[in-house]
């Protein structure tokens, strides 16, 4: 049985193997440790078996390139589990948990670059429906966006930055 819980400086060694397992290289702990560095991560999570991490998930702030905009978006990234517990719900226990934190902690919305079978059954949809595009040069499909607060993204449109630091990754 695993337990979610907020990341802690401890867990910082954990996060990184976990990491450097989860997408055989080190760019996606480099970001981490990066983004954790310059105070830029919102909220991170980490999932646990016993003293095991065995899935972490972050959020980090993103800003609409738009005169008019004062939304408040985080970007998910990173997503991780363990290729051993995946497909036993640890990453849709995280994604849930986290969206639930982040509206609690007001933000209007969520940003993710993944698969759309699996984020769309947590409400995100395709950010080019409202308007919104990626600066990365991806398929439309793959970047998707969540209401945090319905409504909220009525009226908006533009390119979603991320920290410089994603791209490096």
């Amino acid at each position: 049985m695993f337990s979610i819980r907020p990341e802690n400086q401890d867990d910082a060694q954990g996060v990184r193997f976990l990491l450097e397992k989860t997408f055989n290289r080190p760019q996606e702990a480099n970001l981490v440790e990066t983004l954790r560095a310059r105070d830029m991560i919102s909220l991170s999570l980490v999932a646990h078996i016993d003293e095991q991490i065995v899935g972490y998930i972050a959020f980090s702030p993103v800003e609409l390139e738009s005169n008019e905009s004062s939304l408040k978006i985080l970007g998910l990234a990173p997503l991780a589990i363990l290729p051993q517990y995946q497909r036993q719900a640890l990453g849709s226990n995280l994604v849930e948990i986290g969206l639930q934190q982040c509206q609690a902690l007001g933000y209007e919305a969520i940003v993710v670059l993944g698969e759309p079978t699996f984020y769309h059954r947590f409400g995100f949809r395709p950010t080019s429906l409202y308007s919104l595009w990626s600066s990365f040069d991806i398929p439309s499909e793959f970047f998707m966006i969540k209401e945090l607060i319905t409504g909220s993204l009525g009226g908006h449109s533009g390119v979603i930055l991320y920290q410089p630091e994603f791209n490096l990754v």
